[in-house]
This record gives structure tokens, sequence and C-alpha cells, in this order.
């Protein structure tokens, strides 16, 4: 939904994100995105790949990870408690 011509750059993405945000705010819907990190063993929300404005926008950041065949869950929130590192079997 949000085309931007560098992930990376902060007021890009603060511009993007902006008409989203609205969106929430004026009708109290539950808007979520999906995004996916970058490489390496970056862990919470340096682990997202872009700029912090994408980080910065969000109430919680919902991570799911694949390693050494688990898949675990995990948020990091601005309100409440966090969910905990919790493996998920399907």
């Amino acid at each position: 939904m949000v085309r931007l011509g560098d992930v990376n750059d902060y007021t890009q993405v603060n511009s993007a994100l902006d008409p989203l945000m609205d969106l929430a705010r004026q009708t109290g819907c539950h808007i979520l995105t999906v995004h996916h990190e970058g490489k390496g063993n970056r862990e919470g929300p340096d682990a997202v790949i872009g700029s912090t404005a994408l980080i910065g926008g969000v109430d919680t950041i919902l991570t799911l990870r694949k390693h050494e065949g688990d898949r675990t869950l995990e948020t990091q929130q601005r309100y409440g408690d966090w969910f905990p590192k919790t493996v998920i079997t399907f």
C-alpha cells in the first residue's frame, strides 16, 4: 500500500505513513502492516529494516522468526506487557 523511493529516508517513510495513521485516528480502526527484518543478528526494534520512522509510528511490533527449525513469536510494544519470545507449534 505504501511505495517508497528509499525506505531508509525518515521523511519519506513518515510522509507515506501519515495517511494510514490519520485513518486509524479518525476511525478508531486497527491497521496491521507487514514488513521484514534486515539480515544479521539484530534484536528487537533494531532488527526492522529501514528508517526509525517505521518503529516510531507503531504501537506494537510483532516479530515472527524461524531459527534452527523453530518459529518464535514475540512483541515489543508501546503500551501494556510485552509478549515474551514463545515457540509456536503449527
